[in-house]
């Protein structure tokens, strides 16, 4: 994978390089022939607005580029959560104090070797944060005090989802490259839940889209040169 990021970039900054050198001369070219000419470099990774980046068949290759659908599935949420022991006879009891929206979202949620047996939101009247009590049973002896993980699991159901390595994870935004028309453009979407590697997708994408899942960070760094960094684009 360095190998092909290197090669990438070597390309770019070789076509950058020419640019610069002989700039004057294409430039001059250009106005007695009314032509656009393009280096070696620009043919193999280029950019255009509203439509993305274009590579050749090596640079895809050399990349690594794949791309799948968006599948239905069936799949359940699952989340981690810490909490506090607070008893451990004559079983062991684990408080979690979690800010209210989110604690009535998860208070249906089902418990890995265990239950939840009360849901006070009366604490959230003060401090914003109610308590939510499992009874577990843990994997290793705790001691009051002890600060333990409880698995969840929510309903399983039907979602349309990609392997969580197709999305680029931004600032503002999450997105995926989307093949189209020979082109990778990158389209923002909405993210669910997400488990086993996969994430749902709420926005954004339908099943017909053909979405890559590899090098994404080589891609977004292509798209940067090429648009930010002074690279070409089209």
């Amino acid at each position: 994978m360095i190998f092909s990021l290197m090669l990438v970039f070597s390309i770019l900054f070789l076509a950058g390089c020419k640019d610069e050198h002989d700039g004057h001369d294409e430039h001059a070219q250009h106005d007695e022939t009314n032509g656009h000419n393009h280096t070696e470099g620009e043919e193999e990774v280029r950019y255009e607005a509203g439509k993305g980046l274009e590579f050749s068949d090596e640079i895809i290759a050399a990349l690594g580029i794949k791309t799948v659908n968006p599948q239905w599935e069936n799949l359940s949420d699952k989340k981690t959560l810490k909490g506090c022991v607070i008893s451990t006879s004559p079983t062991t009891l684990v408080n979690v104090k979690l800010p209210l929206a989110q604690a009535e979202s998860l208070k249906y949620y089902g418990v890995a070797d265990g239950k939840l047996i009360r849901f006070d939101k009366t604490p959230a009247e003060v401090s914003g944060l109610a308590d939510l009590v499992y009874e577990i049973k843990p994997n290793d002896p705790a001691n009051l005090g002890d600060f333990v993980s409880i698995e969840l699991q929510g309903a399983s159901r039907k979602i349309l989802s990609l392997p969580a390595s197709a999305v680029l994870d931004g600032v503002n935004a999450k997105s995926v490259y989307v093949l189209r028309d020979g082109h990778f453009l990158r389209v923002e979407v909405k993210t669910g839940i997400g488990s086993n590697g996969r994430i749902e997708i709420t926005q954004g994408l339908n099943e017909s889209d053909l979405v890559a899942t590899s090098s994404i960070q080589q891609l977004w760094l292509t798209e940067l040169r090429l648009t930010k960094g002074g690279g070409h684009s089209h």
